[in-house]
């Protein structure tokens, strides 16, 4: 072995970058296929081991059940994943992109290479920490320290851009990547550096931003030729999955260059035609993402208990951060210019390399300050523990390969054509999940649609995968009493309210406890929820409250009666409704002191906001359909009339803005119906969909996909395929 060889590597959830120091200690990044980034994922096909980077994500193309787009997220939660029909342990997946990063290294160096410094997010503990060691064991490099990621960065920032941070100082790290997004308050000591507080959003990144792109793009295509966008959004066949592939890359491209020019364009295969794609445009698309980092940054401060005027520095981190619009956006937030360098995905792997050290025993690293510690600071579980955990994992062989998930995010506008054609009283066949004995009260989609929460009338709540229509573990006690109203939250949280009066916050991935239990008053009627923010009908009053915190932020007044409180919130939090017997109400939250929009008198029940944030929707008494109204001014636009009798209790929206369901309280012909109607034609429903219970709770999955409808069990219907 060539003394004096060492690798610094940065797992990432959706890419990996390493850098190699040299004997003269001159660093250099590794090249991967010819880029810096290597894909994180890793595809199991049978009978060809384990792939990496580009050759998986190539393999996935045909067998999407044998890929697992992000290894990193696994780490802790599940000791192994169903690929295809093959069993793998997560360390395997982990050691075989960090056996990729080993094989480079010796190619460039020459002569083996086995010392190496790993790194790993700020709030691991000594278990998921345990697991990354393993796996670079597994493929014989030799670990000589795990490094904090935002302690790699900050030793790149000082000790290769020679940054100015005197000791005392502190400063905010930005980590913006592909799939996820993390900040972190640090401070400078004499011999290295210390965390002060960590926030992360786990489902937040780049690739959200190229999704958003790529819906833009499709409102134009659409519009011009909807077949050549549903052939690229719904691929059907080879052909057709490279030429989404190719769309997709033509994107990331595309946003790449945006960050240093003003005009580009995107070529939109089978059009043969290329778009242009200006700044403005990107940052129109990208601001609402970027929103919710900047806020996340802002958390991270607060919990740090450092002040906005004592942070000496913030630096960006993360292909994504490379955005114009993030450092805007943060130098507007903190009034500190963001520190910038060239290539910010390359930046934790070099820094791992001469990061100074961590004080020995570095305080505990929480991602809110009253969270709890998470499970893998104690020691490692028992068995049976580990049983559980893996149990409610995912399985894999029913998740999609990256692309198709984000290509499902933008298919919306066409996910319902299978509702508009032919016989219009057919429906799709559901898949029936078989919940219990008793009848649903609420259903709650995970934000990424994999996961449907079930409250059927008893003291715990289901996760089901919806993929693969099968239970995750066994049910689960939620300490609020009968479950009324379940929400999920940011950051993979779960919220449960019951009829004890108390709201009850729960980690989704192991089961575990958030803070402390919210004591609301009397039982919750009904639950809404968007990122760290719930809005919760008690009684004849709205309560809103942070969920990070635990602190109520507001309380509006309304009437609910019979049947009590039905409430909304719009994607961005901005704006409040609430219906029932006596009326419906609309509020806008970013006003000081809140306004109310509108104010109506009359049974509204049901209530629902588009995913603009501009259109609200509310269930009417006896006419079977809807209203819908200007969620700005108040006003109503339309009225959706069906001349039943019945009383709309539930209402939803479909993802792309253009579909209402509605849900009405009396038979027709002995069966219940769901009706789909059109926001462009809302004359009549465009489908009617016949159950044969009540429905006590409708819900749209996030990509449009799914409608679930439930009663005396759930019923899962996919829109896209008629099954």
């Amino acid at each position: 072995m060539v003394a004096g060889f060492r690798l610094g590597i940065d797992v990432g959830s959706s890419n990996t970058t390493a850098a190699l120091a040299g004997p003269d200690g001159r660093v250099r990044p590794l090249l991967f296929d010819g880029s810096p980034v290597l894909p994180s994922g890793v595809c199991a096909v049978p009978g060809a081991g384990l792939s990496t980077g580009r050759d998986a994500r190539h393999a996935a193309r045909a067998r999407p059940e044998c890929f697992e787009p992000a290894p990193k997220r696994l780490v802790g939660v599940s000791e192994s994943v169903l690929l295809g029909e093959a069993e793998v342990p997560v360390v395997d997946l982990v050691a075989a992109v960090l056996g990729r990063v080993r094989d480079e290294a010796v190619r460039v160096a020459g002569a083996p290479v086995s010392a190496a410094v790993l790194t790993c997010p700020a709030g691991w503990g000594p278990l998921r920490r345990g697991v990354l060691a393993a796996a670079a064991d597994r493929v014989g490099l030799v670990v000589d320290r795990l490094v904090p990621e935002p302690v790699a960065a900050a030793g790149y920032f000082v000790g290769v851009q020679g940054a100015r941070w005197p000791v005392g100082a502190c400063a905010v790290v930005y980590d913006f990547g592909g799939g996820t997004f993390d900040a972190a308050v640090v401070r400078r000591t004499p011999d290295g550096f210390e965390v002060l507080a960590t926030e992360g959003l786990a489902d937040v990144g780049g690739a959200d931003i190229d999704a958003a792109v790529v819906a833009g793009l499709g409102a134009v295509v659409a519009a011009r030729a909807q077949d050549v966008w549903r052939r690229l959004t719904v691929p059907s066949t080879p052909a057709e999955r490279r030429a989404a592939w190719l769309l997709w890359d033509d994107v990331r491209t595309a946003k790449e260059m945006l960050s240093r020019a003003p005009h580009t364009s995107v070529h939109v295969p089978l059009l043969e035609e290329d778009l242009p794609v200006g700044r403005e445009e990107l940052d129109r698309l990208a601001a609402p993402v970027v929103a919710q980092t900047v806020a996340a940054t802002r958390a991270a401060v607060t919990a740090s208990g450092v002040a906005t005027e004592e942070v000496a520095a913030v630096f960006l981190v993360g292909g994504a951060s490379r955005l114009p619009l993030v450092a805007t956006l943060l130098h507007r937030e903190l009034g500190v210019a963001p520190t910038a360098v060239e290539q910010p995905e390359l930046v934790v792997a070099e820094g791992a390399l001469g990061a100074l050290p961590t004080p020995p025993v570095p305080p505990p690293v929480r991602e809110r300050p009253d969270e709890q510690p998470p499970p893998e600071a104690a020691s490692e579980p028992p068995p049976a523990a580990r049983d559980a955990m893996r149990r409610w994992r995912i399985p894999v062989s029913a998740a999609l390969a990256v692309l198709v998930l984000a290509i499902v995010v933008v298919a919306a506008p066409g996910l319902l054509s299978a509702l508009r054609d032919g016989d219009p009283d057919a429906a799709p066949s559901p898949h029936v999940l078989g919940v219990g004995a008793g009848t649903v009260r609420d259903l709650a989609f995970s934000p990424d649609g994999r996961l449907l929460a079930v409250s059927d009338g008893d003291e715990t709540v289901q996760i089901w995968d919806v993929a693969s229509r099968s239970q995750v573990g066994n049910s689960h006690p939620a300490e609020v009493g009968v479950i009324r109203a379940v929400a999920f939250a940011g950051n993979g949280r779960l919220v449960t309210a019951g009829g004890n009066g108390q709201v009850r916050i729960w980690n989704v991935a192991d089961r575990s406890r958030y803070g402390q239990p919210l004591t609301v008053g009397p039982a919750v009627d009904s639950m809404a929820s968007t990122g760290n923010q719930v809005a919760a009908a008690v009684d004849n009053e709205v309560l809103i409250w942070d969920v990070t915190t635990g602190r109520e932020i507001s309380r509006f007044a309304a009437v609910g009666n019979e049947g009590g409180l039905s409430v909304a919130l719009d994607a961005a939090g901005t704006a409040l409704a609430a219906a029932g017997a006596d009326g419906f109400w609309l509020w806008d939250l970013t006003a000081s002191p809140r306004q109310v929009i509108a104010e109506r008198g009359g049974p509204a029940y049901a209530v629902a906001f588009g995913p603009d944030g501009r259109t609200v929707v509310t269930g009417r008494r006896g006419a079977g359909g809807a209203i819908v109204w200007d969620a700005r001014s108040g006003r109503r636009t339309a009225t959706l009339d069906r001349s039943e009798t019945a009383n709309v209790y539930r209402v939803a929206v479909s993802p792309d803005g253009r579909h209402v369901a509605t849900a009405g309280s009396e038979p027709v012909s002995s069966t219940f119906p769901v009706r789909i109607w059109d926001l462009r034609a809302p004359e009549a429903a465009v489908r009617t969909i016949s159950v044969a219970f009540e429905p006590s709770a409708v819900r749209y999955s996030p990509d449009g996909r799914y409608l679930a409808v439930g009663g005396s069990n759930v019923l899962l219907f996919d829109l896209t395929s008629g099954g």
